[in-house]
């Protein structure tokens, strides 16, 4: 369905160079640097699960001059870009107005680990039905025309990004294992399948993202065991009947309470006779899957599972969201152990298939195809998605199959149809430990990429120039900063080097207990007393 749209939106940012000035020679103070820029959060936007007996769910139609989806151009930005970036917003305006339109020829392009199909509208049937109701069937059945039926995930990546809440969303198109709290369902006739088991949406750059990846498949089996209920507490934090409640026991991809990077820790009382305390420790990295989910995705036999502790206070860091508290942060009140016979008695014991393979596809909906840049953009990630080392993240996140101990292998690659007349493309793609480009810093052209991982104890040196065609000016000094996660912000190393003719050289070299993953960003200045230009901040960058 289309709508005419009673209002557009244009914003418009414009990009230029920062302009340096002179002064006096000197040293700039590192300690004077700009704090680093935070990334965007990721916020999962599971929807409500289907009632089981109606077997309908309730309609939310969007109200009028609410924002609805939005499109950037240029497509990507790279940090070369200059001139004028526009963002234009679609507009929810008089609903009533809503009518169907003619059916279109689809039409679709591929590559090795993606694929990009036209269904103009994509994301409209929102208007009418809710934040979350996309085209999905419809959208599905056009994929099946070109593509094999051999996919368990059909990821949906519109390029008209909704305006949400949301990063992310999973929804089960069928579910037959029993005993997880999982709603059994299959709707696989009404996309054309005999394979697919959900669909998911993502929502501007997440799809790139392992911390959203890996969280969506796991929906696919929940967490939607109630242990608060089983626990006897009230459930709190984000969406907590979908999603795990503040317990012991090790780290959860799919947390209502605490984030992946955030697990609680024991503390065994100094007194003999004292009860144990508890606080908030960094997951040590990679975060994997809790015990419990490996138990719902039919890797742990019951006999294994370990019991854990339920904190009755749910609510005690947020009542609506998930946090990632300070670490040493005490987690206070009552607790309750739940055992797995606990759960087997409310849930039933699990039944159902497991899967040591499951296959993704990427695909990208747009209302015509896409640029040559965005199919390279998108088959980059998709085919990270699936690396089985390699490409973890600097606060701990890896691959789908690292956070399941490696009992999954996950493939994204693209199965074209055997009476389609199209050849499958077969392309490797250097994703794991990828180096930095000469320009990925904005300003900044280094003469060679930058390692992504290098030895602790041995000597590098970057060498590059000023990009003045977005610094223009003289500059005197730089900047080299890198930050190692889980430190303080000013125990960052810092590299001071001097810049001359427009050239600079950076010594880099780590010491063995430097060791850990690093957020690097780099600082350019006019003189001694002029403030600090920011170029970009990259990461990871691992010391081994």
């Amino acid at each position: 369905m289309r709508r005419e749209w009673m209002l557009v939106t244009v914003a418009v940012l414009t990009l230029c160079g920062a302009v340096s000035s002179s002064g006096q020679r000197g040293v700039p103070a590192a300690g004077s640097l700009p704090t680093a820029v935070p990334r965007p959060g990721f916020a999962c936007g599971a929807p409500i699960r289907l009632a089981r007996f109606r077997g309908a769910r309730a309609v939310s139609p969007l109200l009028d001059n609410m924002p609805l989806a939005y499109e950037q151009f240029p497509r990507i930005l790279t940090p070369t870009e200059t001139g004028t970036i526009r963002v234009v917003a679609e507009v929810v305006g008089d609903v009533p107005a809503v009518t169907p339109t003619e059916e279109s020829v689809p039409v679709a392009q591929y590559a090795s680990h993606v694929v990009n199909i036209v269904v103009p509208g994509f994301g409209d049937t929102q208007v009418l039905n809710g934040a979350r109701a996309f085209e999905f069937e419809k959208t599905a059945q056009v994929f099946y025309q070109y593509f094999a039926d051999t996919y368990h995930t059909l990821s949906f990546i519109p390029r008209r990004s909704p305006f949400a809440s949301y990063a992310a969303f999973n929804i089960n198109v069928k579910n037959d294992v029993k005993g997880i709290g999982a709603a059994l369902v299959d709707k696989q006739a009404a996309y054309g399948s005999r394979t697919l088991r959900s669909v998911q949406l993502y929502a501007a750059g997440f799809a790139g993202q392992h911390e959203t990846t890996v969280h969506q498949i796991a929906h696919h089996w929940g967490d939607e065991t109630n242990l608060a209920g089983i626990a006897g507490v009230a459930a709190a934090g984000r969406q907590p009947a979908r999603h795990t409640p503040l317990l012991g026991g090790g780290a959860t991809l799919i947390g209502a309470v605490l984030k992946g990077t955030r697990e609680v820790e024991r503390i065994p009382p100094a007194v003999v006779g004292a009860n144990d305390t508890y606080r908030i420790a960094r997951t040590k990295a990679p975060v994997t899957f809790h015990p419990l989910q490996l138990y719902r995705m039919g890797f742990l036999e019951p006999a294994v599972v370990p019991d854990v502790t339920v904190f009755a206070d749910q609510a005690q860091f947020s009542r609506d969201r998930a946090r990632a508290p300070a670490v040493g942060t005490p987690v206070t009140g009552a607790q309750h152990t739940v055992n797995i016979n606990q759960i087997m008695a409310a849930l039933g014991s699990r039944r159902g298939p497991s899967f040591t393979e499951w296959r993704q596809a990427f695909v990208v909906v747009s209302d015509e195809l896409i640029s040559q840049m965005e199919m390279d953009y998108y088959n980059f990630y998709a085919q990270r998605a699936a690396a089985a080392t390699g490409t973890r993240s600097y606060d701990g996140y890896r691959s789908f199959a690292e956070a399941t101990g490696n009992r999954v292998t996950l493939r994204t690659d693209i199965d074209t149809r055997a009476d389609a007349g199209t050849p499958k493309i077969t392309q490797t793609l250097a994703v794991g430990d990828a180096p930095f480009g000469p320009r990925d810093w904005r300003g900044l052209v280094f003469d060679a990429p930058v390692p992504s991982r290098v030895a602790a104890g041995v000597s590098h040196t970057l060498r590059g120039s000023i990009d003045t065609d977005l610094l223009p000016g003289r500059y005197q000094f730089l900047i080299l900063r890198a930050t190692r996660y889980g430190d303080a912000p000013w125990d960052a190393m810092t590299v001071l080097t001097t810049v001359r003719g427009g050239r600079f050289s950076v010594p880099l070299r780590f010491t063995s207990d430097q060791a850990g993953a690093y957020e690097v960003d780099v600082f350019v200045f006019a003189d001694r007393n002029s403030p600090a230009i920011p170029t970009s901040v990259v990461t990871p960058l691992f010391v081994e």
